[in-house]
């Protein structure tokens, strides 16, 4: 039995749009998917293995900013939705997974330059904090632990539950110091 070959352009699977000598009328539609989280293969359609980035492990997610960072976008979609190769994939589909997986990591970013108080960064400048830079998400992982026996465990924690934990943690400064003035000033 031969196995039928796809001239339709909504089936074009990524190994053929990679053997196409033209690729830019595909480009312009590929550069107007939206994101969707489900990626569609020949065989089946595959949803992420968390719903959302911020699901994964704190491990996880620092390996995704790096991969991120490097622009090896696809070694992330592997890990997500646990496949080896996109090859069978629908482009259209992988385009779509892949402009997801950058909304949730922008997601994450927006997130956490909240936690990054403003108002206080220049005092945070003079105080040093650019030496902490060339340690990278090591420093956060330093801060969160303060015991390098628990690094482990805090790495392999979700990544929602230490951001949500980071976020109350400075809410919390933020209502102690308040609370504090108040104390002082009725005094």
């Amino acid at each position: 039995m031969r196995r039928k070959r796809s001239n339709s352009i909504e089936e074009l699977t990524v190994e053929q749009y990679a053997a196409l000598e033209d690729k830019s009328i595909v480009d312009v539609i590929l550069s107007h998917v939206k994101p969707l989280k489900t990626l569609k293969t020949r065989i089946c359609d595959i949803e992420p293995r968390k719903p959302s980035l911020s699901d994964f492990t704190l491990r996880e997610v620092i390996y995704f900013k790096n991969k991120f960072q490097s622009g090896d976008i696809e070694e992330v979609l592997h890990h997500v939705y646990g496949i080896k190769t996109t090859e069978t994939a629908n482009v259209y589909s992988v385009a779509s997974s892949l402009k997801w997986l950058e909304s949730e990591m922008l997601r994450i970013n927006e997130n956490e330059k909240r936690l990054s108080s403003e108002k206080d960064s220049e005092t945070w400048k003079q105080s040093g904090i650019e030496r902490l830079g060339g340690f990278g998400e090591y420093a956060n992982l330093f801060m969160l632990s303060k015991d390098i026996t628990r690094e482990d465990a805090i790495l392999n924690m979700p990544y929602y539950r230490i951001f949500d934990f980071q976020e109350i943690s400075k809410i919390w400064s933020e209502i102690e110091q308040k609370f504090s003035k108040i104390k002082r000033e009725q005094s």
